[in-house]
Parts: C-alpha cells; sequence; structure tokens
C-alpha cells in the first residue's frame, strides 16, 4: 500500500467541484484543477483500491453503474462518515490515462504540499492532515529521485543523468515514452508546454534543449557518446543542424575533428556556426562587379563588365570608363 500524507485538510469541493485549483505553492507541478478528479476515475477504472482520510474521518472512492440516455456509466461516488456522495464525472474520464499517471498526479499533490510518501499495511488518518491511501500499483520510473542515479551534468536547459531509459522526464516526472531507449536519462529543466494529462506537447523543445546542451557543455565523453551513437539508440535521430542553436564551444568542435561516424548533423551544425573567412580582394572586386551589373540591369542600360574594365552607356551617362 502507498500512503501520502499532505499537511492540512482538504476541502471536499476540491473533489466535487470541477476546475478548482487552490495550490498556493511558488511552482506547482499541476495547474489544470483536474489531477485529483482524474486520478480517482483512472483507479476505480483499473480497480486499484483508494482511500482518503481528511483528518481521522476515512472517506472511500467506488463506482455505480448509472444509464444515461440509454447507456451504462460507472459513476465515482464518495463515502464518508455521514453519507456518500455522487460525483461529477465517471470512470471514462481520463480514459487514456494509466495507472502510473494516477499516481504521479497524487503523489505530485503531495509534493507541491510538502507532504510525505509513507508506506505500510494499514490504513489510518492524523488530525492536520489529508491522507490518501493506495492499492498495489507499479510506480518504476515515474519520478527520477525514486532511480538513484549520478548526475552528469546539470545545465540551464536539462540535466543528464547515467544510465539508459525509455523515458524523458520533466523536472523530475516521467513525461514522455521514447520509440527506442537512449544513452543516458534526461530532465527537462526549461519551461516546455504539456498536454492536459501532463505529458510533453513538442518534440522539438526536447531536442533543442539536448542538442543545445550537448554543443555548448565542456565534457567530451558525454558529447562523444551523444553524436557517436548508433541506430538502436534515441539520441541517433537527433537532427542537430538548425541555426536556432547556439554557437558550439571547443569541446563540441574538438569531439568532431577527432572522432569517426558522426552523426552529420552534428558536423552541419558546426558548419553553421564556423567562423567565416573574409573574401580576398579578388573575391571583393568580383562582388562588386556583380552589383554593377544589377544595376545596370535595373535601369536598363547598355554596359560591358569584365575584369579589366567597367564600360556604361545609356540616356543619363553618355560614356563612363572605370
Amino acid at each position: 500500500m502507498i500512503i501520502l500524507r499532505n499537511p492540512g485538510e482538504i476541502d471536499l469541493d476540491v473533489i466535487k467541484i470541477m476546475g478548482v485549483n487552490v495550490k498556493d505553492c511558488d511552482s506547482p507541478i499541476g495547474h489544470f484543477g483536474t489531477g485529483l478528479k482524474y486520478a480517482i476515475a483512472v483507479l476505480l477504472r483499473e480497480k486499484i483500491d483508494l482511500c482518503m482520510f481528511i483528518g481521522k474521518n476515512r472517506y472511500d472512492f467506488f463506482s455505480e453503474a448509472k444509464t444515461i440516455r440509454g447507456k451504462e456509466f460507472e459513476v465515482c461516488q464518495i463515502k464518508g462518515p455521514y453519507d456518500v456522495v455522487e460525483l461529477p464525472f465517471t470512470t471514462e474520464m481520463g480514459r487514456d490515462w494509466e495507472s502510473w499517471m494516477a499516481y504521479r498526479e497524487l503523489r505530485s499533490n503531495c509534493i507541491d504540499e510538502n507532504g510525505e510518501q509513507l508506506t505500510g499495511d494499514g490504513a489510518r488518518g492524523e488530525e492536520g492532515h489529508t491522507t490518501f491511501c493506495i492499492g498495489d500499483i507499479d510506480t518504476r520510473a515515474v519520478f527520477l529521485q525514486d532511480l538513484e542515479i549520478p548526475l552528469l551534468f546539470r545545465g540551464d536547459q536539462i540535466e543528464i543523468y547515467k544510465g539508459e531509459s525509455d523515458y524523458i522526464f520533466y523536472r523530475g516526472i516521467r513525461a514522455k515514452k521514447l520509440k527506442t531507449h537512449s544513452m543516458f536519462t534526461y530532465n527537462v529543466l526549461q519551461e516546455c508546454k504539456l498536454t492536459e494529462d501532463r505529458l510533453l506537447c513538442y518534440d522539438h523543445q526536447i531536442e533543442h534543449a539536448i542538442n543545445e546542451t550537448i554543443a555548448r557543455m565542456p565534457d567530451k565523453a558525454i558529447i562523444k557518446s551523444v553524436v557517436t551513437a548508433g541506430s538502436g539508440y534515441f539520441e541517433s535521430s537527433l537532427n542537430m543542424s538548425s541555426n536556432n542553436y547556439a554557437t558550439p564551444r571547443a569541446a563540441f568542435n574538438e569531439v568532431l575533428k577527432e572522432n569517426t561516424g558522426i552523426n552529420p548533423t552534428a558536423r552541419e551544425y558546426a558548419l553553421q556556426h564556423a567562423p567565416r573567412t573574409p573574401p580576398t580582394p579578388a573575391q571583393r572586386r568580383l562582388i562588386m562587379l556583380g552589383d554593377v551589373r544589377g544595376l545596370c540591369s535595373k535601369y536598363d542600360l547598355d554596359h560591358i563588365v569584365d575584369l579589366d574594365n567597367i564600360r556604361i552607356t545609356g540616356d543619363l551617362i553618355s560614356e563612363t570608363e572605370v
């Protein structure tokens, strides 16, 4: 059994009224006002036990069949010390959610409210607290802190941890399932757009954070692993060729020079940001001659332009030689 205990006693209206979000911490993980309702619906649909204590008063969640316009739904209910209340949602709510997402919501609330997670066999409440008791559920790889893996690098946009992963984390919480596993475990720190089921919305935001961090970090071992990753790894699919990224630093360019089997888009990235060589006198002369040809064509002037001289004739200029 998982026990999540938060300081303060919850107002039942938070559960009974849709769209209520009363968190007062600086940066709450959830901000849609729907997470607790989704969690209740998902756990009931998955037949996972859930009860809640407000202080020492126990409330049990369950569902009851109800026919609406000829179709049967399982309507969520809550039974307290004195009565049973029908909640304004069914187990169809969050129908694409998995059980780990329900745990994520309840624990995120606990973190936001400076609560604690406990384990034990007995369900009981405590005065001045709200306690959720959840039955058996898979909680692996939902919260980064539970993995207890070494941090290799921390930048402004992402953290890179040791160990392969099937997920991208967002501010410490699982937020994307990868098609192929990654060589490292990535935790995105910069603000990103989330869907209402709390998953990362845009792949390009993840890719940008990783690419720019890799290009500007000093750790050549990590850079090498990423830019030489084989096709079986997520990193091999990174497209680094974009002028939107910051200029790569010396370590990145050195890795490209010292190694083979480099992701071709990494080389394109380096070339896009390579210092431009000033044009030679001959090149400047060719540029100038091209400009003259363009002006003559624009004003319909007869002209002869070659490397040795320029001759222009027309109504406004009888004859000019440069």
